[in-house]
């Protein structure tokens, strides 16, 4: 077997341009991959649970229609119901557009209660409920702006202009959080709903959503239907889903992108297979004349055979390792 593996070796440094090639085709592949396949599984929320009981309360007419926050008390009165919280997209971009956060202004006390799957630290919890123009922000979003514990960071928003005339809406990083695996690593920030209520101009005394927690036992889909007839004839009609299904509709609002996702993976490793397999085939014709050379040695077919699979087998694993820790790069 040692010698095997020796004439393997020996092939390689033979023909090192085709299997360079051939190993660069292969992590290609699989960063694709690791890089989709961990956006699509973060755009899904992963397989948090919370998310999947977690019902988020918006308009009928959809996300741009805001809804009364009046309707507060009226979701806390409703049987079933254990904790009502609410949240307004912010629309938040650092620089320029391209920069955009997504961003929300939360009513901070409900908001950490509601969501468990946020990792911080009770200090900055609690620095973050004491700053009225605080931020929690995910580690991934302050690494990649160079955002540290204390700045004051200028933003604008797309949808509210502050009262005062200023072009820019100034927050403290009160704390950093990281989500759970479970949950998809989701990135954004949080901000309070009172800053952003006091000083806007549009859409005062509104939220985009409210957030309800059902009590134990209760099934969150017939909680769902009994918030919606609640507020069947109310001036603002409500729509009621988990907060999983509201997270891929948002997405779905610009296309199928989980489709498209896998469509890419799909391909991605239709090809590997294709490049592999033609590699396997002209590893052959090339080698007729070794081949010929090693039968005149007593090597059998299977053995031949043997070599060629091998070299490529170790080739194909040593790209995908590869691909795969190019993909954790980049997803850090």
């Amino acid at each position: 077997m040692t010698g095997e593996f020796v004439l393997v070796w020996r092939n390689v440094k033979k023909h090192l341009l085709r299997n360079i090639q051939l190993l660069l085709t292969i992590s290609i592949g699989f960063l694709i991959f690791g890089v989709l396949g961990t956006l699509n599984y973060s755009m899904l929320g992963g397989d948090d649970v919370f998310a999947k009981s977690r019902l988020m309360v918006m308009s009928q007419a959809g996300l741009i229609e805001p809804l009364p926050l009046a309707y507060y008390k009226r979701l806390e009165s409703i049987s079933g119901v254990k904790s009502v919280g609410y949240a307004t997209w912010f629309g938040l971009y650092y620089q320029n557009m391209q920069q955009d956060i997504l961003a929300f202004a939360v009513e901070p006390e409900s908001w950490m209660e509601q969501h468990p799957e946020m990792i911080t630290s009770p200090t900055e919890v609690v620095s973050f409920k004491s700053t009225k123009n605080g931020m929690l922000v995910s580690y991934k979003i302050a690494k990649k702006f160079g955002w540290k514990l204390g700045d004051s960071v200028p933003l604008k928003s797309v949808l509210f202009q502050p009262k005062s005339g200023e072009q820019f809406w100034t927050f403290k990083v009160s704390g950093l959080f990281r989500n759970s695996e479970e949950s998809g690593g989701r990135k954004y920030v949080i901000t309070h709903y009172d800053y952003l209520n006091d000083n806007r101009i549009l859409w005062k005394n509104t939220v985009g959503t409210f957030i309800v927690i059902p009590e134990k036992n209760i099934s969150a889909n017939s909680l769902a239907i009994k918030i919606d007839a609640e507020f069947l004839r109310s001036s603002s009609s409500t729509l009621t889903a988990t907060d999983k299904a509201f997270h891929d509709d948002f997405f779905r609002q610009i296309g199928d992108l989980f489709f498209m996702i896998k469509s890419i993976i799909g391909i991605s490793f239709l090809s590997i297979i294709l490049v592999v397999s033609s590699t396997i085939a002209l590893a052959v014709r090339q080698r007729t004349r070794d081949i010929a050379v090693l039968k005149t040695f007593g090597f059998s077919n299977g053995k031949i055979f043997r070599i060629i699979y091998i070299e490529t087998l170790g080739l194909s694993c040593l790209g995908g390792v590869l691909g795969l820790l190019f993909a954790a790069a980049v997803n850090h």
